[in-house]
């Protein structure tokens, strides 16, 4: 869900942003078995807006073409699923052995057209992004809960069971801060919309915007302007470095917005210097520009 090499993966364990469990052979195991299916998690990376999660599977696998998956997968934080204060943007998946390739597009490393969800050792693994749903929320020192129940596949989009079970999670989340601050201060051109700022970090970025004109709304589409991907100071340009993230208005003044989105791939912010914004003409979403950043 999110790529990163071996040296950014080393800086994000050292500086404790991620955590690798294979890798703390001294902390206690989080493994849970249920009839003859061990889940635990391997991989977590965290800032104040965003959690990536990977829990590795055995003990079970699927035939070509049969997608795997769960019946429920429930993630809140805190200790009160029922409250409101719990509640967590998510998106999970099996992962299907593709990556995405410069333009966005999810290829399979070893030129397969087929997903493959098992590794060499006969393993799966399930990956979670979840978000903040206040914008001004933090993950920083949160629990997150993470619940499985029931494995097996999806045949056009009907669950199929397997393996009845529930497997259950209590991940403490790192409190170390990776964002920085950095002041932009330039317009959008041809829109109502100034970026004021933006925090980023290794996996994450959150825009501010003031607005001087809102644009008439089309739909669903608010009109906000979208940071799509950045240039870095050697001149590579990352057009498709944002997931899916969320768009609004601070208020109903429509004074400001703000943009948040996950990364597709780990990025250090001072090699950045400048932001791939995509613009609305007339309601739709086709121009696009670069914006330098200075710190």
């Amino acid at each position: 869900m999110i790529q990163a090499s071996d040296e950014q993966q080393r800086v994000l364990t050292e500086k404790n942003i991620a955590k690798v469990y294979s890798e703390e052979p001294d902390s206690p195991s989080l493994a849970v078995t249920n009839n003859g299916v061990t889940i635990e998690p391997d991989t977590v990376i965290v800032d104040e807006r965003f959690v990536y999660m990977t829990f590795r599977i055995s003990g079970y696998s699927v035939a070509d073409r049969m997608e795997p998956g769960f019946d429920m997968v429930n993630v809140y934080q805190g200790d009160n699923p029922e409250d409101e204060s719990a509640w967590v943007n998510m998106s999970g998946t099996m992962y299907d052995g593709s990556i995405p390739d410069e333009n966005g597009t999810l290829v399979y490393e070893d030129g397969s057209i087929i997903p493959h969800y098992t590794d060499e050792n006969g393993n799966m693994e399930y990956i979670i992004q979840a978000s903040v749903v206040e914008k001004n929320d933090s993950f920083l020192g949160k629990t997150i809960h993470v619940e499985f129940k029931n494995l097996g596949t999806f045949s056009k989009g009907t669950f199929i069971p397997a393996v009845d079970g529930d497997w259950n999670f209590e991940i403490n989340l790192s409190d170390v801060s990776s964002t920085q601050n950095i002041k932009v201060g330039k317009k959008v051109e041809g829109t109502g919309f100034t970026i004021e700022d933006i925090n980023i970090s290794p996996i994450s970025i959150k825009v501010n915007y003031s607005v001087s004109v809102a644009p008439m709304e089309k739909e669903d589409d608010l009109g906000i302007p979208e940071v799509k991907g950045v240039v870095l100071k050697d001149g590579t340009r990352i057009p498709y470095l944002m997931n899916p993230g969320r768009l609004g208005y601070t208020d109903s003044s429509k004074s400001n917005a703000y943009q948040i989105a996950g990364f597709a791939r780990v990025v250090d912010a001072d090699e950045i210097v400048s932001l791939i914004v995509l613009k609305s003409y007339e309601n739709e979403k086709v121009e696009t520009l670069e914006i330098p950043i200075s710190k």
